[in-house]
């Protein structure tokens, strides 16, 4: 993020329209992100004593990380290989890889 104004420039970071306690630099790092956070809207007020300016508000969006088992499951269920998870019982991947 950068400001330009009358020295000094002043920070106030908010989340969600709230002030973050604290968070009064030119830059901000959030925590560690949490589920509840996706969609958070982040924003800055910069002011000098001249007046104030609030940014627009950055959109936090949290990315899924998706193990190893469950991009398998994944690729099993698309396409021809569907077809195998209905059998009873389930065939072994090496089963599927052949069909």
């Amino acid at each position: 993020m950068v400001a330009t104004g009358q020295p000094p420039l002043r920070y106030q970071w908010r989340k969600n329209g709230t002030n973050i306690p604290g968070a009064n630099n030119p830059g901000y790092k959030a925590p560690p992100a949490t589920g509840q956070d996706n969609g958070a809207a982040f924003s800055v007020i910069v002011s000098d004593d001249l007046g104030s300016v609030t940014s627009r508000d950055a959109i936090l969006t949290r990315a899924l990380r998706v193990s190893r088992s469950l991009v398998g499951l994944l690729r099993l269920t698309s396409g021809v290989c569907a077809d195998c998870l209905k059998q009873t019982p389930p065939p072994k991947i090496s089963q599927v890889a052949a069909a």
